[in-house]
């Protein structure tokens, strides 16, 4: 059967988008509140945010992760100064040729996927494997998710992982709310900047990404924490940034600047 979110988690996901559009100009603000955040939804003890570049000098058939990706940043949370070194070398970065458990993660490296660590190995192989006893639980770590997304027009790929100490397991919960948040970020980054030459604040991307799911303008405040008034302040902003002089114009000049449906948009109208 199908896992579905719940309209509490859907409504956690859409908050948790519109807080890092808020703070989008700020990287460090957005990757700081969005390893936080992640943790607490997630229930996860660490999470960490990464920018990694593909080497283009990697052989086809490498199974050295250190040598397929490259990292530009890591922003984590849950781990102590002592604990983060043995963590990144044990953990973060290993070295695949010596893994016995985790090699069939390789060939996904460089694509779009969001995979729990039991849909890679089993947990009878998991719990009896080097990796296991001698590198994650030896750095205080079990199970994980792991997110990668390819953020094609900056040319990186942006990875999102989320751990749990030994004897917590994830669940597919966790990982479906991981992959259609990093689905969605994903979306935003490979958007041009300025919404195809029009541009509009972060607060009225939010409403008009609303109102284009079918929002009506009460919902948008009561989702938004905004008043109905400033609410229908930015619509009528977006009427004359986009020339538009009904609803129906508006709708349709956005939709026309605007990327396919996202499975979160189709989430959130199943669960509402």
């Amino acid at each position: 059967m199908e896992q579905r979110l719940d309209l509490q988690d859907v409504r956690h996901l859409l908050r948790i988008l519109g807080e890092l559009r808020e703070l989008g100009a700020d990287p460090a603000a957005w990757r700081g509140h969005l390893v936080n955040t992640l943790q607490t939804v997630c229930g996860a003890d660490v999470c960490v945010i990464a920018e990694l570049r593909v080497n283009d000098k990697a052989p086809s058939d490498v199974t050295n992760c250190a040598e397929v990706v490259t990292s530009l940043q890591a922003i984590d949370c849950g781990l102590s100064a002592a604990e983060r070194e043995l963590f990144y070398r044990e953990i973060y970065f290993t070295d695949h040729t010596t893994d016995d458990a985790l090699g069939a993660i390789v060939p996904l490296y460089g694509s779009a996927f969001t995979v729990r660590r039991a849909q890679v190995v089993a947990d009878r192989k998991w719990d009896r494997s080097f990796c296991a006893n001698e590198r994650f639980r030896r750095a205080g770590c079990d199970d994980f998710v792991k997110s990668m997304m390819p953020v094609s027009r900056l040319g990186v790929l942006s990875s999102l992982e989320l751990y749990r100490a030994p004897g917590r397991r994830f669940e597919e919960r966790e990982r479906l709310l991981l992959s259609l948040l990093h689905e969605e970020l994903a979306t935003d980054w490979n958007r041009d900047e300025l919404c195809n030459g029009v541009r509009i604040t972060p607060r009225q991307r939010q409403v008009l990404s609303r109102l284009c799911e079918g929002a009506s303008e009460k919902e948008i405040a009561y989702e938004l924490d905004m008043s109905a008034h400033t609410v229908h302040d930015h619509i009528k902003a977006l009427h004359r940034t986009f020339g538009a002089r009904s609803r129906g114009e508006l709708l349709k000049a956005a939709r026309t600047r605007s990327p396919a449906r996202t499975r979160l948009v189709a989430e959130a109208q199943r669960a509402g």
